[in-house]
Parts: structure tokens; sequence; C-alpha cells
């Protein structure tokens, strides 16, 4: 098992705001790591919602779901590496 140099990984450094690595365990951060993209998939369906419902205007949320998009692929990538490595 090897130190998470979190800090250092783009995924971590796009999605600052999540669940992050405080973990013991590869298993443990792949743990945190899928409650992480849980959370992006939440705030992609809520700005789904605020669109359908006209509160917002989708131009100007589309930048917002394609970084939410981009940034669970990313861990969906960390999560790949992390169990190929263990």
């Amino acid at each position: 098992m090897g130190t998470h140099k979190f800090r250092k990984l783009n995924v971590w450094q796009r999605s600052i705001q999540a669940e992050g690595s405080g973990s013991g365990s590869d298993a443990e951060f792949i743990r945190f790591l899928r409650m992480a993209q849980r959370s992006a998939y939440e705030v992609i369906a809520a700005l789904e919602i605020a669109i359908n419902l006209r509160l917002i205007d989708k131009p100007l949320i589309d930048g917002a779901i394609s970084e939410a998009d981009q940034v669970s692929a990313m861990i969906s990538g960390l999560i790949k590496s992390l169990k190929a490595d263990s």
C-alpha cells in the first residue's frame, strides 16, 4: 500500500471539494472516491432538474455539467488504477 500523494493528482485538483484522502488503505480510499463520484452525479442531477424547472439557463450551466462529467470520469480512471495496483 503506497502513500496517497493526492494533492498532486489532477483529479483532486479539479474536484477539491471532493471527499479527500485521509484513508489508511487503498480499499478505503476507493470507497471515498466512489462517494465523491456519487456526489458528482448528484450535482449533475440537481443541475438538470434546475434546467428542467427553468430555474437556470442551460447555456450557463453546461460548463458545470461538463466539468462534473470530466471529474467523474477521472475518478473512475483513478479507481481502476488503484484496483490494478492492488
